[in-house]
């Protein structure tokens, strides 16, 4: 290999990784699922439960949709194809308690020695809380503590099987599906953050963006975080900078990288 091949595989590596970190333009990224898009989703599945797996694991898969966007999750941190209960949410990765609920996340990309974060989950509207629709799947569907928090019908709940009902929920929402993807969720529930007013350090913090984010939730303390919640999940659509569909411009699409 000469010089000239060594330089250009440099250029072509400093390249990518200013891509990985600014965002790469030339592709397309996906569309926010932000909260207007979220309540139409669930709205489709409570109508045709069968779609989804029937009535019982259709629950599974609206707690997972409006937990995916009420705690910024990402799709990996929810779905598995072979249950893991060391990496994996359980069902004793939930706490119910009187006044509170919160989740324990046991593995996440901003936690690489993997001990664990706790996260609030927050009360919102009826038709999409998240604590609601937990509670409505965890009474239906009784398991072990050690076993998996979600199931489907088939025994588990990888990522295809959940793009597939999204993929589906999306359509028969009338939305264009391909837009999408399991990540839309947590970046839906920023751009919904900063569309209503959130500041930058809120939303990095709700979304544990990195390892400083990461503390900064621990530090912020279940109540405040609490709080953050309802406001991203109670906030009418009228007090959002979004179009009433819920679908941003390119320039309103909230990103980490840009604040």
């Amino acid at each position: 290999m000469d010089k000239d091949d060594i330089a250009n595989r440099r250029v072509e590596r400093v390249i990518a990784g200013a891509n990985r970190f600014h965002g790469n333009t030339s592709r397309q990224q996906p569309l926010p699922i932000t909260l207007p898009i979220l309540r139409k989703l669930v709205a489709v599945i409570r109508r045709s439960p069968h779609i989804y797996g029937g009535p019982v694991s259709s629950l599974a898969v609206i707690a997972a949709f409006t937990l995916a966007f009420s705690c910024f999750m990402r799709m990996g941190e929810f779905t598995y194809d072979t249950f893991d209960p060391r990496f994996d949410l359980r069902r004793d990765s939930v706490q119910v308690l009187p006044d509170d609920y919160k989740i324990t996340i046991p593995a996440s990309k901003t936690d690489p020695f993997r001990v664990g974060i706790t996260v609030v989950i927050p009360k919102g509207p009826a038709d999409i809380c998240p604590r609601r629709a937990l509670s409505a799947w965890l009474s239906a569907s009784p398991s072990p503590p050690a076993g998996p928090l979600f199931r489907s019908a088939t025994g588990t709940f990888g990522r295809s099987m959940l793009s597939r009902f999204l993929s589906r929920s999306l359509t028969d929402a009338g939305f264009a599906s391909h837009l999408f993807t399991g990540h839309s969720f947590r970046r839906g529930a920023a751009t919904w953050a900063a569309s209503i007013g959130m500041s930058a350090t809120e939303i990095k913090t709700l979304g544990r963006w990195n390892s400083d984010c990461y503390r900064l939730y621990v530090d912020a303390g279940p109540s405040r975080s609490a709080e953050i919640g309802r406001t991203l999940l109670c906030t009418p659509t009228s007090r959002s900078t979004l179009p009433a569909s819920g679908i941003p411009s390119p320039g309103d699409v909230w990103r980490p990288s840009l604040e």
